[in-house]
């Protein structure tokens, strides 16, 4: 799955009726809510299988140098 909404309960909802050996990918922060509080995902998902991963743009971009941007 992947998400652009980056967390709050709409997310937690989502990933816990997802299937075991589910894969989430969060790039965006469309909810809101701040990312650091924690969601009440339901930590049993993760000893089925359950993969959260995320990519922050803004920390990639600062990381470029002037060349890799042009």
């Amino acid at each position: 799955m992947f998400d652009a909404l980056g967390g709050g309960e709409v997310q937690a909802t989502i990933i816990n009726h997802l299937p075991g050996d589910s894969f989430v990918f969060v790039y965006g922060l469309l909810e809101g809510k701040d990312p650091s509080k924690p969601t009440t995902i339901n930590p049993t998902n993760f000893l089925s299988g359950l993969t959260v991963s995320g990519f922050i743009l803004s920390s990639w971009f600062v990381s470029l140098t002037e060349k890799e941007i042009r």
